[in-house]
This record gives C-alpha cells, structure tokens and sequence, in this order.
C-alpha cells in the first residue's frame, strides 16, 4: 500500500569464512560454462545502526549507510521468508536522502513493527577492502559475483574484530548459475572454510547478535507436551506472521494483507478454542484488538478480492464490448474506494493502539496467559477442544439447504474457519488423521469462500448497477457480469455438497461424531 522511493534488489548469496592467507584464485579456474574476469578492488566504510537490544540484527535485518564502492548508498537488507535459502530484498537510498546517524524515515516506517518505541542509534563501523571476480556465461550474461572482504569492524573508533570472507552471490537467476555458485562454494567449503550465515556486523558483535528475535520460531512441541507449551508456541507462530506480514504490508508487497489478517483470525481462533486454558479476561482484550486491526485490513483486501475477481471475470465475457465496459465502470468504483480504504488502514497501523496491540502479543508469545489447566497434557484436552468446534460447524450444515440464503452459507463458512484452525493447533501434536481432517476443512473454507465473494460481488454489481451516473449500455454490461456470479453460486453450492461427505467421513476418523 506504501508508496516506496527505495529500490529493491533479491540477493541470493552464500557466505564462507576463510583465513587470512587463503588464494582464492586457484579455485576459481576452469569452473565449466563461464569465464572469470577481475580482480576489481574498491575500499568501503559502513556504518551499522540498530537498537541497544539489537532488536534489528535478531530478526536478521541490518541497516547501514556505506560510502565507497559501486553502491554507496543507505542499505536496508530484510530476510526473505519464502524462497531461496539465502535470499534477502536489499532496499536502497541514495547517501544524500540522510546524513551520517540519521536513518531514513523510509527505513523506519518498514520495520515499525518490529523497533515499536525501540530507538535506533549508530551500532559499529565495518571497513571492507574487497576484491571483486565476476563469472560470465557463454550468451555473455554475469552469472555469478565472487567478493574477497578483508574486514575490520569498529565501535568507538576501536577495533573490536577483524577477518575474511567470501561471498558469492547470484547474479541472473537460472539453474546454470546456480550450477556455478554450487561449484565454487563446494570447492571453498572443500578447503576447509566456514559457511557464514550472519551479517558481517553481526558476527563480530558477539552472542547477543545472533540471539532470537523478540518473537522466536520455537519450533514444533513434542507430542506429550503440556497444553502450555502448544499455546505458547500456537500463539508465537502466529504473532511472527502478523509481524512479517505487517513488514510486508509498510513494503507494499503482494498479498501482506491477507497473511496479516489470516495471523490476525488464527490468534483469535486459538484463543477461543483454548477457552479454559487461558485467562478469559487478557484473551476477550487480545481478541477484540485483533478482531480491530482484521476490520481494519478487511476493507482493503476485500476490495482487493472484489476488484481482481470482477475485472478477471469482465474478460472472460463474450462480447468484448461488454468486456470493456464492464472493467472500465467497476475500475472507476472501486478503486477509488480502494485508495479510501488503504488510507485508513495505514493509520490504523501506525497508531498506538497498534502498537500496544503487538506488545501484548509479543508478552504472550514469551509467556502465556494461561490457567492452571494448561498444565496438563496437551493431546488429553485437545480432543475436546476440536470436537466442540466440529460440532458447531455439523450443526450449520444440517440446517443448510441449497436454497439458504446466502448470510446462512456464510455462517457455515465461519464456522469452517474456526474448525480448521483448531484442527491446524491439533494436528501439532496428532498424526496423520488430523492433518487429513484439517484439509478436508480447508477445503470446504476455500469453496464456501468462493460463494461468499460471489455473493459480495452480486451485492456490489446491483448497487452500482443502479447508480444515477451508470449509463444504460453501462448497466447492460453490468447485468451480463451478474449472471457470473449467480452461475458461480450455484456452482460453489453443489461443489459443497459434494465435498461434504468426505469432510463428514474425515472427522469420524478422528473420532468425531
């Protein structure tokens, strides 16, 4: 939603400690495919910024500002969650947006959600002499950047550390250059050299560096855990989420809101279904707040939902003149609502009940507010837990028929959402029928929430359709959208009730009934 200045650039590379007197150039002779050019030497200072916990470096993030080299410049470097082992967006600000010990307000706003009242201050310098080779393919592409850093890291102008290392990193994404990177790393690692996973800063810095982030991936619990040790690591799973989602959401990327909100409503699930097993007073606070920023983010993503489906589908009417017009009406209403929305929701995570909202999630990750019923095994009260969400949800599909309307479809879909992510909590500590039964759910969620946007979308079509300034070839070409979604109902209703039994047989294999 932001709108960003910075440029992004997916580094893929991998990094490997070696001593002072290795020669690197012997291994990287005859690597098949390419040719080595280089060396090119350039000298680097970069000064490091972070809070006094280095709040930044245990998420995995630097923030520097180097002067020296091809690109000088303000650096942001953020891990990559999905994709390659390795892969980090490295943001980049000229040097004249900030002077030395003023973070550009860009970076800042990005992770917000991670410093919150945290201040951000001058960390270390890292002067670097590097030698660059560059690998280039046959088609005359640069494939591949090997970097030789002779590094000394500084904090107060004393040397605290210093050392050598490589990097080599991607440079056009295709297997073959993978194939060149494997090689050469396998070649150094041969030697007897050390892969590097932390920043150069990071590593000089000591254990804190390295230590988790406020909010730790804790891993899966063992099957005879207590429920508490479930809870506190259902509840950090999800609050890790909200938080990268809330980066992705400041960064403007692709489907943040939805993971935001997705984190939001699992939080809320779990404190629900545990019901018993936490404080009923700090979870009915937790899950109005959470329930707050998901109608905060809804407005945007379903409208985000609405707009693709509608313009999606436009295209796919017969008549290419009603094509047209159909886009061009429902893109002239919606996202003007669109742009309304992403305002407000932008306020809405900048403001300090947001703030106060994530604290509160971060204090209950590290400790759960839970009763003294937590403290008995997991697996023996979780049956309960999943049976009386199951319940609830065979209670609104016995009294649906496909005629419903369709608040009572959407109903049922609740319900659905609420069964399958208690059976996610579940399947945690359960074997395989539970994982079964969990994605029979999630797919009877998926097509009662293809319903429901139709029926969203019926709602907006007749709305607009019989708006003052819609012109009658204009409505013509809304009618015809329309039908779509009366065609994509019935659909999504009969593909239901085919899925059904399977959901229903699923649940008796967990020994619901």
């Amino acid at each position: 939603m932001s709108k960003i200045r910075a440029s992004v650039h997916r580094e893929v590379e991998v990094k490997l400690r070696v001593t002072r007197d290795f020669d690197l150039t012997m291994f990287l002779q005859d690597v098949p495919g390419v040719t080595l050019v280089g060396p090119n030497t350039v000298h680097m200072n970069a000064a490091y910024y972070d809070t006094r916990e280095l709040t930044l470096l245990r998420w995995g993030i630097t923030v520097r500002r180097r002067e020296g080299g091809a690109d000088a410049g303000w650096h942001m470097k953020l891990p990559v969650t999905i994709g390659k082992d390795g892969a980090r967006d490295e943001l980049h600000l000229p040097l004249t947006d900030n002077a030395l010990g003023d973070v550009p307000a860009e970076f800042i706003e990005m992770i917000a959600p991670l410093l919150r009242n945290k201040t951000m201050g001058h960390l270390a310098d890292v002067n670097t002499t590097r030698t660059t080779y560059t690998m280039i393919d046959e088609h005359g592409h640069s494939v591949v950047e090997i970097a030789d850093d002779h590094v000394i890291v500084e904090q107060d102008k004393i040397e605290i550390n210093a050392f050598r290392e490589i990097e080599v990193e991607l440079l056009h994404d295709t297997k073959s250059a993978m194939d060149v990177l494997v090689v050469i790393q396998k070649r150094i690692l041969d030697t007897g050299a050390t892969p590097i996973s932390l920043s150069k800063v990071a590593s000089a810095l000591g254990p804190l560096a390295s230590a988790p982030p406020d909010v730790p991936h804790l891993g899966a619990p063992e099957r005879n855990c207590l429920a508490v040790d479930l809870i506190r690591h259902v509840i950090a799973e999800h609050t890790r989420q909200l938080l990268l989602a809330d980066v992705g959401i400041r960064r403007g990327l692709p489907d943040s809101i939805h993971q935001m909100r997705v984190a939001a409503r699992r939080l809320r699930s779990t404190l629900s279904a545990f019901e018993g097993l936490v404080d009923a007073d700090q979870a009915r606070l937790l899950r109005a707040e959470l329930a707050w920023i998901a109608r905060e983010l809804g407005a945007v993503r379903d409208l985000e939902v609405l707009l693709d489906r509608l313009v999606r589908q436009a295209a796919e009417l017969s008549d290419p003149s009603d094509a047209d017009v159909a886009a061009s009406v429902v893109r002239s209403a919606l996202e003007r609502r669109l742009e309304a929305a992403q305002s407000s929701a932008l306020l809405a995570l900048r403001s300090a009940r947001h703030f106060d909202l994530v604290e509160d999630l971060i204090a209950a990750s590290a400790q759960p507010p839970v009763t003294d019923a937590a403290r008995e095994p997991a697996r023996e009260l979780l049956t309960p837990m999943v049976k009386r969400t199951w319940k609830k949800l065979a209670n609104d599909v016995r009294a649906l028929s496909f005629t419903s309307p369709s608040t009572q479809w959407h109903q049922a879909r609740i319900r659905a959402k609420r069964a399958r992510y208690t059976a996610d909590s579940a399947t945690t500590i359960s074997g395989k029928d539970m994982r079964a039964y969990a994605q029979k759910l999630a797919n009877i969620t998926d097509i009662l929430g293809d319903l429901h946007d139709a029926h969203v979308a019926e709602l907006f079509l007749r709305e607009l359709a019989a708006a003052p300034h819609v012109s009658g070839r204009e409505g013509l070409a809304l009618g015809r959208l329309l039908d779509l979604q009366h065609q994509h109902d019935l659909a999504q209703r009969s593909a239901f009730t085919k899925a059904w039994p399977a959901t229903r047989s699923a649940a008796r294999g967990v020994g619901l009934r």
